[in-house]
């Protein structure tokens, strides 16, 4: 298991710091960042809880906040305004029994979440329409895989949700993600392209580059 490596667990009582350092061990280049008097020989100390929090998120590092998601959520709302851009948030009840991506569920918070909740043996309670109807993500591809035109992601996602046609082209790589995902590809209106082609996006293709030697 591995998570990225400026991941940052956020705790603020003796008790959350417990299990930020226990993920943290399990989580080789992660950091515990405690707030003074509450957390014991954190990597970092804080004492200014919203101050902390806004720089970490500003340096667009993700956040595992071991706390109530209330106090992620007032405590980054005005900063948010670039959801593309914006690192990882997921909250962390503190006997480890759920985790909750909250923000970049589709840019890296949803795995974020199932890899703390396979440390603690709790559950990744996620809500992104595509890993609860789908079982993937257009807009997360696997590694090496690039999109052309990814305002188009939502909706081609809509459409299978929605079980409208959505066809399928394979012009190159290994498509497997998606061929053996389950879903039902036919000739619709909407499409997915993956090609080695460089090719302009057009219509309503949803154009994917697969890495290819």
């Amino acid at each position: 298991m591995s998570v990225p490596v400026n991941t940052v667990f956020v705790a603020l009582t003796a008790t959350g710091g417990h299990l930020a350092e226990r993920l943290a061990a399990n989580l080789p280049g992660t950091e515990v960042h405690g707030l003074v008097d509450r957390v014991s020989k954190p990597d970092v100390a804080f004492d200014a809880t919203a101050k902390h929090l806004r720089a970490l998120f500003a340096a667009g590092r993700p956040i595992v906040g071991v706390c109530a998601a209330g106090i992620l959520i007032r405590t980054l709302a005005p900063l948010l305004n670039a959801k593309h851009a914006e690192p990882a948030v997921v909250a962390m009840a503190e006997d480890g029994s759920v985790a909750v991506p909250l923000l970049g569920g589709h840019h890296g918070a949803n795995t974020l979440a199932r890899t703390l909740a396979a440390v603690t043996g709790g559950h990744a309670a996620l809500t992104t329409a595509g890993d609860i109807g789908l079982g993937i993500t257009l807009d997360n591809p696997p590694p090496g895989w690039r999109i052309t035109n990814s305002p188009r992601t939502k909706g081609v996602a809509a459409a299978l949700l929605a079980g409208d046609p959505v066809s399928l082209c394979v012009e190159a790589g290994n498509a497997a993600w998606l061929t053996a995902s389950g879903l039902s590809f036919q000739c619709g209106t909407d499409g997915i392209l993956i090609t080695d082609r460089a090719i302009t996006a057009e219509g309503s293709q949803l154009i994917f580059h697969p890495p290819v030697l």
